[in-house]
C-alpha cells in the first residue's frame, strides 16, 4: 500500500508509512539520541504519527523528522533529570549511513572526534542537512523553524565543522575534508 493521500488512514497507511521512513527517522534519531535510546524514541515517533493520522502532510518526511526531533528532545531532557540512567554521551555517535562513501569511512575516527565537539544545535542540523538530504525549505520544517534561519545555521554549522576538521587534521585548508 502507499501512502496516498486518498487511501483510508488505517493499519495498513500506518505499516506503509513505517516501512518507508522508519530507516530515515532511525538513522536521524542515532544522532540526536545515540543507538542506544534511538530504536524506543523513533516508535515514540510512530506512535504519534498513528495518534495524529488524520494531520500528517501527504509528504510526511519533514513532518515525521519534527516529530523525531522534538521527541528526542523530550528524551534527552528526561536523561537529563535521570542520570543514573544515562550510559554515555547520547549524541556522541556520528550517524553515517550504511552506504556512506568509501572517503568517509576512512576518515571515521577523524570525523568522529569533530562530531563530538560540535554542539547539539549544529549536529542536528548537519545530520538533517547532508544524510538526509534535506532541501532549505524542508530543513526549516523539520526543526521547525523559517527556511532563512535553517540555511544560516545550517552555514555557521558547516563553517565550524570545518574549522574543526582543519584543527583536527592540521592541514590549514577546510577543503582538504
Amino acid at each position: 500500500m502507499t501512502l496516498d493521500s486518498d487511501a483510508r488512514r488505517g493499519a495498513q497507511w500506518h505499516n506503509a508509512l513505517h516501512d518507508r521512513y522508519w530507516e530515515t527517522v532511525l538513522r536521524f534519531l542515532v544522532g540526536e539520541v545515540g543507538p542506544v535510546d534511538a530504536h524506543d524514541v523513533a516508535q515514540q515517533t510512530f506512535m504519534v504519527a498513528w495518534k495524529k493520522r488524520d494531520h500528517v502532510p501527504d509528504d510526511p518526511k519533514t513532518w515525521l523528522l519534527n516529530v523525531a526531533r522534538k521527541d528526542a528532545l523530550k528524551h534527552r531532557r528526561w536523561r537529563h533529570r535521570h542520570p543514573e540512567d544515562l550510559g554515555s554521551d547520547a549524541m556522541d555517535e556520528l550517524p553515517i549511513p550504511a552506504n556512506g562513501t568509501e572517503a568517509v569511512a576512512s576518515r571515521r575516527d577523524e570525523l568522529q572526534r569533530v562530531w563530538r565537539q560540535l554542539r547539539p544545535p549544529e549536529r542536528q542540523v548537519l545530520a538533517l542537512a547532508y544524510l538526509e538530504d534535506l532541501t532549505g525549505e524542508q530543513l526549516g520544517a523539520a526543526l521547525g523553524v523559517r527556511a532563512t534561519t535553517a540555511r544560516q545555521r545550517l552555514s555557521r554549522a558547516t563553517k565550524r565543522a570545518r574549522e574543526l576538521l582543519t584543527r583536527t587534521t592540521g592541514t590549514g585548508d577546510p577543503n582538504a575534508c
